[in-house]
């Protein structure tokens, strides 16, 4: 006899939506609902071990060969506290069609890996190219400028990391064309008082080899044999063979 306060009719359409057996059975084993079998047709399921389990530790987990379909099933039962009728709810399902939903899930899952994973290859290729492709700009900038051309600029809008690297290369190629300016503007002028002097000047490093002379230095010191008419590279010996001149240089190093 069922019990009015139970859903039978929901219990039936879960059982057959999800394509498994449920079994409400009472605390002596009578079989009191079935969603797959006539209940008159069914034995006392109390000694069964998934019973017996759910009844004692309020669930039970068990697999075996039914003894109505004689195949391979997964049983699970939990205790039904509170009520009259029914102590016990079971559900079942073969273990053919669980092998089949694995596999289901198991092609799911590879296939959704795979997915996941081109989805992942893709964002890291985007990721570095959008990373790579600015570096490489500011990368052939600063080669440029090391080369000495001052004028090249770079042109980075994102990331903002590397916009701002591209920001500071540009100015301080600014930077570096004005002081070169600069620089240019003082040897010229520098070299213009040297040549205003009437003495001879003469630049020399501890090598005795001369750095720099004058106009006036040159008249003094080059003669028909010196080529190019510059004593920039020169040594002292080669242009002077005053001994007042060679001993006062080396007494001024050495003092």
């Amino acid at each position: 006899m069922q019990n009015p306060h139970i859903a039978y009719p929901l219990l039936e359409r879960y059982a057959e939506a999800n394509r498994i057996r449920i079994t409400l059975i009472a605390v002596d084993g009578t079989v009191v609902y079935d969603s797959s079998y006539d209940i008159a047709d069914l034995d006392n399921h109390g000694s069964r071990s998934e019973v017996v389990q759910a009844l004692s530790g309020g669930s039970g987990l068990t697999q075996r060969t039914s003894t109505t379909e004689n195949l391979p099933v997964l049983y699970w039962a939990v205790r039904l506290d509170g009520s009259t009728t029914a102590a016990v709810l079971r559900v079942s399902k073969l273990l053919s069609e669980m092998r089949s939903y694995e596999a289901t899930y198991r092609t799911y899952s590879l296939v959704g890996l795979a997915l996941l994973l081109l989805v992942c290859t893709i964002i890291t290729f985007i990721a570095i190219n959008r990373f790579t492709r600015p570096l490489d700009a500011i990368t052939k900038t600063a080669a440029l400028h090391a080369a000495g051309n001052l004028d090249a600029r770079v042109h980075v809008d994102a990331p903002v990391e590397l916009a701002n690297l591209a920001h500071t290369i540009n100015t301080m190629a600014v930077q570096l064309t004005s002081r070169i300016s600069q620089v240019e503007g003082e040897r010229r002028q520098y070299r213009t008082i040297l040549d205003s002097m009437t003495e001879g000047i003469l630049y020399i490093d501890p090598h005795l080899i001369i750095l720099e002379a004058n106009q006036a230095a040159a008249k003094l010191l080059l003669d028909e044999t010196m080529p190019g008419g510059n004593l920039q590279g020169l040594r002292l010996l080669q242009v002077t063979g005053a001994s007042e001149v060679l001993g006062a240089c080396s007494a001024c190093l050495a003092d």
